[in-house]
């Protein structure tokens, strides 16, 4: 029976991601579990939960990579965002990780400053996203 390569769960806010690789060295397959987001502005969870769904990939990537040096990491990282009225990310920063996961942290902070968000109505301002991310080994 194969594996598939990817696969997503997505019920109530909770998202897990699952990747199988399909190569024999790769690290061992991943699962990156997010809360629902932390919003204030103008933005709603059901305009913010879409993108950070789409960017689980590059999450996932961020966290092999780190992977393949300490193959025992585990943990979770927290990354704020400001996003503008236009949905461009303004500024991102780490707010919360153990210092091993750091280097994951900040490839999800690159990450996210090219994401783009759905438009919100420009005399609201700005929104503040806060998202956890925990990351798991899959045994």
């Amino acid at each position: 029976m194969s594996r598939p390569l990817a696969t997503a769960t997505a019920t109530l806010g909770l998202t897990i991601w699952t990747c199988a690789s399909a190569l024999a060295q790769a690290p061992p397959a991943v699962r990156i579990r997010l809360d629902p987001p932390q919003i204030t502005g103008s933005m709603t969870r059901r305009q913010v939960s879409p993108v950070l769904l789409r960017t689980l990939p590059r999450a996932r990537q961020c966290y092999e990579q780190v992977l393949a040096h300490n193959p025992v990491l585990e943990g979770s990282v927290t990354i704020e965002m400001t996003v503008g009225a236009n949905g461009s990310v303004l500024s991102t920063q780490v707010r919360a990780s153990i210092p091993a996961l750091a280097p994951v942290a900040e490839c999800i902070v690159q990450q996210s400053i090219q994401w783009q968000f759905p438009r919100g109505p420009a005399s609201r301002g700005n929104t503040t996203v806060l998202q956890e991310y925990e990351l798991r080994r899959r045994t």
